[in-house]
């Protein structure tokens, strides 16, 4: 759901719809080397990839 090329209202809907049918939310930086100055890894573009610690408990929560 977060995606380094996501735009903040696509993030949003993309978190409404994972809410609304319970999906776990995800981050993908999409880091492929030097080759995407604009991205960096695990942070995205402008530090745009965020997962709240309320997702990461509920990750947590439900691994086996």
């Amino acid at each position: 759901m977060y995606h380094s090329s996501h735009t903040n209202e696509e993030m949003k809907f993309y978190k409404q719809v994972s809410l609304e049918y319970n999906l776990f939310m995800t981050v993908g930086s999409d880091y492929h080397g030097n080759n995407k100055n604009d991205v960096k890894i695990g942070s995205g573009v402008d530090n745009n990839l965020n997962i709240s610690v309320l997702e990461l408990k509920r990750l947590n929560n439900n691994k086996k």
